[in-house]
């Protein structure tokens, strides 16, 4: 049983590998990125949004005199705590759509419009390490998407 188990988490990861690889993923891994920009942003502006809505609130008083008695409300140090932790989710959201963005304009500025796949790189060095590549002396393998040609 054990073995099977075995066996069945290692063909997984090497399934899993195997996709991550294809490049048939190229263009639903950009539908996620683009999606994933879009939820981060508008997750930073709606923090952003009830960050502004609950200083206002923590500004405010509700003063009432019943029976000649005076009692004033203010809620700001109640929310306090819930406010820091508005702000903190929203400079995380602020990050993460950084990091989309970052990658979104790496991948817009190869002109193949996607990265470039381990055994590219590989497949490079082998050429170079193999009986075909000989006669090769001083010569320079750019293995870049096309951006050192400027494409």
């Amino acid at each position: 049983m054990l073995i099977a188990r075995r066996a069945l988490v290692a063909f997984t990861m090497a399934a899993v590998t195997a996709c991550a690889w294809l490049a048939p993923l190229d263009a639903p891994a950009m539908r996620q990125v683009d999606a994933g920009l879009k939820r981060a942003l508008v997750s930073f502006a709606t923090a952003r949004l009830l960050n502004a809505v609950i200083s206002v609130a923590q500004g405010t008083e509700a003063s009432v005199q019943p029976f000649g008695v005076g009692v004033t409300f203010t809620p700001g140090q109640i929310l306090d705590p819930v406010n820091d932790l508005v702000e903190q989710f929203s400079h995380l959201m602020l990050a993460a759509s950084v990091a989309f963005g970052i990658q979104k304009a790496l991948i817009d500025s190869t002109p193949l419009r996607r990265f470039g796949l381990p055994e590219e790189i590989a497949n490079a060095a082998l050429f170079l390490a193999s009986d075909e590549a000989s006669y090769v002396t001083g010569a320079e393998l750019a293995v870049d998407g096309g951006m050192s040609a400027g494409l």
